[in-house]
């Protein structure tokens, strides 16, 4: 970690984009390999049947076997596709940091949604909009982390700025975790908000009696023991 602290951030950066290109190539190979396994354990299993039917057991380890087999390769094969997307995700996060590292950020979401007439100072200093310091220094992959970073940015807690810069002197020494962090987010597919989502716990309230545990519990001591 401290020979990436010792380079300039654009050197990091940049090394960071050739090392998840090389990843993207390793894992699209294993791939390719993942998907020929695959259906070499499907034919095989299927041979095996043919093979020995008429033999109920050898058939039924065919089959077990089979199938067990290209259950494991279908969820190593499902691993390597999140790593693949999760490599993806790093490469665009250090191809950007690229990109604004030369003033090329005015596409990125300038939170104007944010922007309050009423508030004391956020409309004097370009504090959401076109060319903000929003707009520069937003990394949220979450609506809910945008949100965090909108209300630190309009709080105006002078009391909590040492704390802060603390918490950034940390985060500055982890920039693999920290991008690796951001890169998990992103492939979060969220289709309601963290808001809805802990609005429904807090009012959520049991359908079922308390003896229904109780049961359960009972149920599975009495089933365990039968076996």
């Amino acid at each position: 970690m401290r020979s990436n602290i010792m380079r300039t951030p654009l050197q990091f950066y940049k090394q960071q984009i050739s090392e998840h290109q090389q990843k993207i190539k390793m894992i699209s190979k294993k791939l390719w390999a993942s998907g020929l396994l695959r259906l070499a354990v499907f034919i095989s299993t299927v041979f095996c049947v043919y093979f020995f039917f008429g033999n109920l057991k050898l058939v039924i380890g065919c089959i077990v076997l089979g199938v067990g087999l290209f259950l494991f390769l279908v969820s190593r094969h499902s691993n390597l596709k999140y790593q693949k997307n999760l490599a993806k995700q790093l490469l665009a996060i250090n191809e950007l940091e690229v990109s604004i590292s030369e003033r090329k950020f005015h596409h990125l979401p300038n939170g104007a949604q944010f922007i309050d007439p009423s508030h004391a100072y956020s409309q004097d200093i370009d504090l959401f909009g076109t060319g903000s310091l929003y707009q520069y220094m937003n990394r949220t992959s979450l609506e809910s982390g945008a949100k965090v970073l909108v209300h630190s940015l309009v709080g105006n807690q002078i009391e909590a700025i040492p704390k802060k810069q603390e918490a950034i002197k940390e985060l500055a020494s982890l920039p693999k975790w920290r991008q690796l962090f951001s890169g998990s987010a992103a492939l979060v597919q969220t289709e309601v908000s963290s808001d809805t989502v802990l609005s429904w716990l807090q009012s959520f309230k049991p359908f079922t009696p308390k003896k229904t545990k109780v049961l359960c519990y009972g149920f599975s001591l009495i089933s365990a023991l039968l076996i």
